[in-house]
């Protein structure tokens, strides 16, 4: 378990699970979706992390997308991005440039 930048501003306490690794920009992409339970259930979103970690300066620093899934169980939201296709993930990362 992981305390993110977000968890430490809002006090929440996340997982992030591995899904899978992707190329992008010339630089290999650790994806991971990051998951937290509130009240109604369990949200989750997609985080890339460089590998190995390249410099923020050059604008390849970790990047968090926007709250992406809910699901009423951690183990259904997991399984819902394990099946986002590489191609999305790609577009997804590629969007946050």
């Amino acid at each position: 378990m992981i305390m993110t930048p977000d968890a430490a501003r809002y006090g929440r306490r996340e997982h992030v699970s591995p899904i899978r690794m992707l190329e992008a920009r010339g630089v290999r992409w650790r994806v991971g979706v990051e998951t937290w339970q509130g009240r109604d259930g369990w949200s989750g979103r997609f985080v890339f992390e460089p590998t190995p970690p390249v410099p923020a300066n050059r604008g390849m620093a970790t990047q968090e997308g926007p709250v992406v899934f809910r699901s009423a169980t951690l183990e259904e939201l997991v399984a819902l991005a394990y099946d986002v296709p590489e191609s999305r993930l790609r577009a997804v990362l590629l969007s946050m440039a």
